[in-house]
């Protein structure tokens, strides 16, 4: 299968690009947050103690726990997603195939009965041909003459 293998192929690239700039992101803001700290680590406020936040400082999670939670969700959904779609793919595909195959006998039998009907119109139009050209001729000389 050539083709998978062309799109295989292009997917790795988009795959080698998005790390690569995800790398330089990444290295980017290291080196930035690194200056920032080092500029202005001691000017930067501190969040003073407040009551509120204190009792729900527990219960708010970290950014690196709401960022493992967000992509656990989105690999749940991914794998329904693909689920739902390969269901769908099997329902609709045997259908088509199915009916593929119909249309392909039902084409065989209506060009079986074309066939028919077209021999006995061209034996018919072979017979009839004459007299009619002989009423298109007659038609013509009566519109010439009025």
């Amino acid at each position: 299968m050539p083709v998978l293998e062309a799109i295989e192929t292009v997917q790795d690239q988009i795959l080698e690009t998005i790390g690569s700039v995800q790398s330089q992101v990444l290295k980017t803001n290291k080196k930035l947050a690194t200056q920032v700290n080092d500029k202005f680590g001691e000017r930067v406020p501190t969040i003073p103690d407040l009551p509120l936040v204190d009792s729900i400082a527990d219960r708010i999670p970290t950014p690196s726990v709401a960022v493992d939670t967000y992509f656990d969700l989105v690999e749940r959904a991914t794998k329904a997603n693909r689920k739902f779609a390969t269901e769908l793919v099997s329902v609709w595909y045997p259908a088509k195939k199915q009916a593929k195959t119909a249309a392909t006998k039902k084409a065989t039998v209506k060009t079986a009965a074309t066939k028919k009907t077209t021999a006995k119109a061209t034996s018919t139009k072979r017979a009839t041909r004459k007299p009619a050209r002989k009423t298109v001729a007659k038609a013509v000389s009566t519109d010439t003459k009025k």
